[in-house]
Formats: structure tokens, C-alpha cells, sequence
């Protein structure tokens, strides 16, 4: 009996012991970034040329718009890449409106850094991108967007959980610095160096 008392208490010592052993160090693996782009929704933009001699006016170009996240800023924004893929008959207004051929005018526009505001009181399981108006060259002119154009849908996604939590935050006017950074952390992934 004090044998296998003794061997009890030598085995439950050697556990401590081990436990207590400085852990073999693995490097992490680094973080890949996150990168999210909205679904794809059918848009009209409109089109103003930059030519004084053209005709007064805007024209509607039809196309397909999403929004690839790039930042969450502390003032409740986003930053991302806009990009709209045009129609064949949007691409060719677009072509006759420029005077250009239509195997002049590209099938997709995108511009960085533009930024989209949750709409007011939006929250999932569908939050609504509102975007003040801004312009991307395309032709002899220029394609203007604004207004509530995408949405993000929720689902499991780690982010898009993190981007529903923090439309909650802003509805009850609650802190949400700390989910801003964490979404930002995701999106950037481990730096290198």
C-alpha cells in the first residue's frame, strides 16, 4: 500500500514537474489578412462627360457594383475599393457617350480608398453601405455614385460578426474603439517584419 502511495505520489510530482518546464516555443503561424468583398448587386450610375461641347445632362450606365474593405475608421466609416462591372449595353452608352470604340472601354472601373457609412440604424442581418457621392473616371467623363448601394449580409464569418456587433454598439451609442481595432487587426493580418 505504501508502495503504490509512494509511485502515486512520484507520478503526480513528475506531472508538476513536466508542467512546469519552460514550453517548447513554436513560432505562431502568421495571420493571413481577411479580405471581404460584398455580393455583387445590379446599380445604375450615372454618367457625365467632361467635354464642354457634349450635351447637358447625365446618362444611366447600368452595371454590377461591389465593395472590397480595406480599414474601419474611428468615425464609424469604412474604407475600401469601389468597383463597378458594366453592362454590354452600359459599356456601350458608355462608348458612344466618349466617342471611343467599345473595345475602348473597359468591362470594370474601381477606385480605392472610398469611403461608405452604415446607414442609419441599419444592423444584421443585413447592414446597409450608404455612400456619399464620388466619381471614377471612365471614358471621356465620369461615372457618379451615391446613396445606399450594397449591403453586407451576415453569416458565420469571424468579420462579418465582428462588422454586425459594432452596428449594434452604434445603435445603443456604446463604446466601440476596441472592435474597430479588432476589425482592422483582421483585415491587415500580421504585418510582416
Amino acid at each position: 500500500m505504501a508502495t503504490m502511495r509512494g509511485a502515486f505520489i512520484s507520478l503526480a510530482l513528475s506531472i508538476v514537474a513536466i508542467s512546469l518546464l519552460p514550453r517548447l516555443s513554436v513560432p505562431a503561424q502568421p495571420k493571413p489578412p481577411v479580405v471581404y468583398t460584398t455580393p455583387a448587386k445590379r446599380a445604375e450610375a450615372a454618367f457625365r462627360l467632361e467635354t464642354a461641347d457634349s450635351s447637358p445632362g447625365e446618362m444611366k450606365i447600368d452595371g454590377r457594383v461591389s465593395y472590397t474593405l480595406t480599414a474601419a475608421s474611428d468615425d464609424d466609416s469604412l474604407r475600401g475599393t469601389f468597383t463597378i462591372l458594366l453592362s454590354g449595353p452600359g459599356r456601350q452608352t458608355l462608348a458612344d457617350a466618349s466617342n471611343l470604340k467599345l473595345a475602348e472601354i473597359p468591362e470594370s472601373y474601381s477606385r480605392p480608398d472610398t469611403i461608405a457609412k452604415f446607414a442609419n440604424g441599419t444592423s444584421c442581418p443585413s447592414i446597409e453601405l450608404n455612400f456619399p457621392e464620388f466619381q471614377i473616371k471612365a471614358g471621356k467623363g465620369n461615372l457618379v455614385m451615391s446613396g445606399k448601394l450594397l449591403e453586407i449580409r451576415e453569416s458565420a464569418d469571424r468579420l462579418i460578426q465582428q462588422l454586425c456587433f459594432w452596428t449594434r454598439q452604434i445603435n445603443v451609442k456604446r463604446e466601440r474603439i476596441g472592435i474597430i481595432r479588432s476589425i482592422n487587426r483582421m483585415i491587415e493580418g500580421d504585418k510582416a517584419g
